[in-house]
């Protein structure tokens, strides 16, 4: 079957796509590329150390959270943002921040946050995002990255659905990248990796779209403790 044909022949696409791939691609600058959000203390520790032991990582400690906690936000911020309630937007990045148990994981999500949202601002201007930017410079918001990734996509034709993707695909392809500069192991085998998890996409954004706004939060001790000893480790390759 041929696809839906659009003015001179070209094939309609839907104008998300091409946000999709633009705010999920590693040029979009947000400066997540500095950072492993733990993942450096768990490869210090001998946690993971090979393939099979990445796998696991984000299988037991990335997964769990992820439906628990930041795609259930980003997905609240979505709401929000498309319903111009910046008092509710403030409020759950108040709360998502609180949940972050150290300061190395709330310092790294409020930066990347915050260098989307000056690029979400010069990309998409519009009444509500100066509103935001008002709020963030009054300290009613951090800007916390998931919280303004929802806020970027609502500015779009992007449904709520492929927000979420948005996000999962993310929070893979940011611990893909920075694990293949940690261990031994090779683009292909990232690759294989990352694509058996993202074959788990549907059924992920399913049970994170049961967690309700009174509900979200996911406690990670072990991500946490990684996290926090990163701070005076011997050596570091990424911010956090």
């Amino acid at each position: 079957m041929q696809p839906p044909r659009g003015p001179r022949g070209k094939p309609n696409s839907p104008s998300w796509l091409a946000f999709l791939l633009q705010s999920t691609d590693s040029m979009f600058p947000t400066g997540a590329y500095a950072h492993s959000f733990g993942l450096e203390g768990a490869v210090q520790d001998d946690v993971v150390s090979d393939k099979d032991a990445y796998s696991d990582y984000l299988r037991d400690w990335v997964l769990p959270q992820a439906i628990h906690m930041e795609l259930p936000v980003a997905g609240f911020a979505f709401d929000a943002a498309r319903a111009k309630d910046i008092d509710r937007l403030c409020a759950l990045d108040q709360e998502y921040g609180a949940m972050k148990a150290t300061m190395e994981s709330r310092t790294a999500s409020a930066k990347i946050g915050a260098q989307r949202l000056s690029l979400v601002s010069d990309l998409f201007p519009e009444p509500f995002l100066a509103e935001v930017d008002r709020a963030k410079n009054s300290g009613h918001l951090v800007g916390h990255e998931v919280v303004i990734l929802g806020l970027h996509c609502a500015c779009s034709s992007m449904s709520r659905y492929h927000t979420l993707t948005a996000v999962y695909y993310l929070i893979l392809s940011v611990l893909t990248n920075a694990i293949v500069k940690l261990i031994r192991i090779g683009q292909t085998s990232c690759q294989r990796i990352l694509a058996r998890y993202l074959k788990q996409t549907d059924l992920v954004i399913e049970r994170a779209l049961e967690v309700s706004e009174d509900e979200f939060g996911w406690f990670t001790p072990f991500t946490d403790i990684a996290s926090a000893r990163h701070e005076t480790a011997y050596s570091r390759l990424f911010i956090s």
